[in-house]
């Protein structure tokens, strides 16, 4: 009895995990370039951050490196979804600097 138990927590919150990963690193920096402001210089900067994002899951797909912060794909892909999210805040004009 108690070994199910286990294996169903253990479950739940890999499951959890898993949605609140991908929630964070593939759904909103899609939505944040989707939500970006027009605007040739805005439109560089956020292509450029989309590609350092997309070269990360890329690369994530072969090679786990999503939860290795010493490896440099982690932070190309941490500062690629600080980009887009800090473009679509200067888009709604809510930004915090």
């Amino acid at each position: 009895m108690l070994r199910s138990s286990a294996g169903a927590t253990i479950a739940a919150i890999t499951a959890a995990g898993l949605a609140f990963t991908l929630l964070l690193v593939v759904v909103m920096p899609l939505i944040n370039f989707h939500n970006r402001v027009d605007g040739e210089a805005n439109r560089v900067l956020s292509l450029l951050c989309l590609r350092f994002w997309l070269f990360g899951i890329y690369v994530n797909c072969f090679e786990s490196a999503l939860f290795d912060r010493g490896n440099p794909i982690w932070f190309f892909l941490l500062s690629a979804s600080f980009g887009l999210h800090f473009r679509r805040d200067i888009a709604s004009g809510h930004s915090r600097f």
